[in-house]
C-alpha cells in the first residue's frame, strides 16, 4: 500500500473540512425561521468566513512543496580532505587500503570516465562520485550509511553514485576487455612458451564463483554452490600476466564448469578465437577439445596416476596458476564479490550481479595496464635466442582433422612435451 504524505494528509483534512463547511452555509440560507433572522444571519457569516479560512489554507498548502520547515545537515567534503595529499588525512598505504588504488591510478581513471555523458557541472565532481564507488567495491557489507560518514556523503547519494560510475566504466569495456587479435595471441604464446614450454597456447580458464549475500527468491535452490552459500557462476580466460581476455558470467552456482563452458560462444564458435594450433589450458573438470587442453584425469579404481601423465599435470599446473592469480587479484582487491548485496527475485536482477563483476573485471585490467609491465618488445629477443616451436616436422604444428577424437590436441602435446624432458612412460 502506498504511503501518504503528511501534506497530503493535510489536503484531504482541508478538503473534507471545506465540504463540511460548504453544507452548513446551505443550511443555513435555507433556514426561512422568521423569528430567527438574525441568528441566522449571523450563523452565515460565520460559516462564509470559516469558508474562505479553509480556502486560503488550502490555497497555502498546495503552493509549498513541503509544509513544514526541513533541516538539512550540512556535510563537510571530506573526501577532499582525504584525496588530497597534501593534508596528511590519508597517507598512500591508507588510501590503497580503502579505495583499492593508489592516488596516481585514481586521477587516471578519473580522466578516463569524466566526459561521459551521466556526469555534468551541476553534481559533485567525478573524483568524488568516483571515490564512493571504490570505497562500495572495496567492502564486503556495502554500508551506505557509514560510507557516507566516512565521505561526508548521504546514503542516497552513494548509491547514487555508484550507478553512474558504472555505467561509465562498462562504456568502456569493449576497449579494455576483448578477445586478442592473431598478432596478440603470437604474443601470449611465446611468453607461455618460453616460460612453460607449451606450444601455441594462448590463454587458461577457470571458474569462480561470485558469493551471494542471501539466497535468491528465484530459482533459490539451483544459486547452491558445491562450496556452500548461494553464487553466480563465472568463468575467465586470462593470458599469463593475469590479463582478463574473455569472461562467462551470469550462470546459477549449481552449474558445472564445464556445462557453462560448452554452453560458451567460444566454445560453438572457435574458429572466432582460434587458429589452427591454438588453444587454451583448463584444470581437469573441463573436457578435451581441439582447442582446450585439461589435466588428466585418475581413473576410478587406480591408486596411482601413470608417471607421465602426473608429470604432464605437473607442468600444466605451473601456467594454470596464473587463472587462479587472476582469480585472487579481483576478489582481493575487490571484496564486493565475495558477498554481493543483491536480492534476487526475478531474472533482470542477476544483470545487477553480472554488472558488478564487469566493473570489476576492467578496472583490473586496468590496473595491471597503469602497473609497471615493462616492454613487452623483450620477449622476441628473448625468443630468438631460447628458440621456438616452428619445427616443421613438429605434430603439435599440425592442424587437428575434424573427425579426430576431442582429447587429440591434449596427446600431441603430452607426446611431444615428454619428449622434449625425456621423460619414461612406466612400464
Amino acid at each position: 500500500m502506498p504511503r501518504v504524505s503528511l501534506k497530503r494528509r493535510l489536503e484531504i483534512a482541508l478538503e473534507r473540512a471545506s465540504h463540511e463547511a460548504e453544507v452548513f452555509q446551505l443550511a443555513a440560507n435555507n433556514d426561512s425561521d422568521v423569528d430567527s433572522m438574525e441568528d441566522s444571519d449571523a450563523e452565515e457569516d460565520d460559516a462564509a468566513l470559516f469558508g474562505d479560512l479553509l480556502n486560503e489554507c488550502s490555497s497555502y498548502v498546495s503552493s509549498k512543496r513541503y509544509i513544514f520547515p526541513r533541516f538539512y545537515r550540512k556535510r563537510n567534503d571530506k573526501w577532499l580532505e582525504i584525496l588530497n595529499e597534501q593534508t596528511g588525512y590519508y597517507n598512500d598505504r591508507e588510501f590503497l587500503a580503502a579505495f583499492r588504488v593508489t592516488r596516481t591510478s585514481f586521477l587516471k581513471l578519473v580522466d578516463l570516465i569524466r566526459y561521459h555523458n551521466v556526469f555534468n557541472k551541476k553534481q559533485r565532481p567525478v573524483e568524488a562520485q568516483l571515490m564512493a564507488f571504490l570505497y562500495v567495491y572495496g567492502t564486503k557489507d556495502q554500508n551506505y550509511e557509514k560510507i557516507g560518514r566516512i565521505l561526508g556523503f548521504s546514503s542516497g547519494s552513494v548509491r547514487m553514485y555508484r550507478k553512474r560510475v558504472t555505467t561509465a566504466i562498462r562504456a568502456i569495456k569493449e576497449y579494455v576487455i576483448y578477445w586478442p587479435d592473431e598478432a596478440e595471441r603470437d604474443k601470449i604464446a611465446r611468453r607461455i612458451w618460453i616460460e612453460y614450454k607449451f606450444p601455441h597456447c594462448v590463454g587458461i580458464i577457470d571458474g569462480t564463483f561470485l558469493f551471494l549475500d542471501s539466497k535468491p527468491e528465484f530459482f533459490g535452490e539451483d544459486f547452491n554452490t558445491r562450496k556452500g552459500g548461494y553464487a553466480i557462476n563465472t568463468l575467465i580466460v586470462c593470458d599469463d600476466l593475469s590479463c582478463i581476455l574473455y569472461y562467462v558470467c551470469g550462470w546459477a552456482g549449481s552449474a558445472h564448469d564445464n556445462r557453462v563452458w560448452r554452453n560458451s560462444h567460444m566454445y560453438c564458435n572457435p574458429d572466432e578465437y582460434f587458429s589452427n594450433t591454438q588453444y587454451i589450458l583448463a584444470d581437469s573438470a573441463y573436457s578435451a577439445s581441439p582447442f582446450l587442453i585439461p589435466a588428466f584425469k585418475r581413473n576410478n579404481g587406480d591408486a596411482a596416476m601413470v608417471t607421465g601423465k602426473e608429470w604432464f599435470n605437473t607442468q600444466l599446473a605451473k601456467p594454470r596458476v596464473k587463472s587462479e592469480h587472476c582469480n585472487a587479484m579481483l576478489k582481493g582487491r575487490f571484496p564486493i564479490l565475495t558477498n554481493i548485496s543483491v536480492q534476487i527475485s526475478e531474472g533482470r536482477h542477476v544483470k545487477k550481479v553480472v554488472d558488478t563483476f564487469e566493473c570489476c573485471a576492467i578496472l583490473h585490467n586496468l590496473l595491471l595496464e597503469y602497473g609497471d609491465e615493462g616492454d613487452l618488445d623483450w620477449y622476441e629477443e628473448v625468443f630468438d635466442d631460447v628458440g621456438g616451436y616452428d619445427g616443421e616436422n613438429d605434430d603439435v604444428n599440425e592442424p587437428i582433422p575434424e573427425n579426430a577424437p576431442g582429447a587429440e590436441r591434449r596427446t600431441r602435446i603430452y607426446y611431444n612435451m615428454l619428449e622434449q624432458h625425456n621423460i619414461r612412460l612406466d612400464d
